[in-house]
């Protein structure tokens, strides 16, 4: 059971983090510097829960249910602002 809250937690932190890393490719110099900051502490985080296993460290449902949501959040966003009017 422990092996299967591992596999589904990468599963759900892959998808953040390849698109935290887009999100975060495509900002320019006119987006908020709390805006780059969140993006990137989403980023690390998902890259932490992907990389805890190989350190001992134990995930949870609760790890899981989080990413998912993160993720379903970012994949269905629709509303795909524009960080600089210029």
């Amino acid at each position: 059971m422990h092996s299967l809250i591992i596999v589904l937690t990468c599963i759900a932190a892959f998808p953040v983090l390849i698109m935290v890393i887009n999100n975060v490719n495509q900002m320019d110099k006119c987006t908020p510097h709390m805006i780059r900051l969140a993006f990137t502490l989403v980023g690390v985080g998902a890259l932490a829960v992907m990389v805890a296993p190989l350190f001992g460290k134990p995930s949870s449902w609760g790890n899981f249910l989080l990413l998912l949501g993160v993720a379903l959040l970012f994949y269905f966003d629709r509303r795909r602002q524009v960080w600089c009017k210029a």
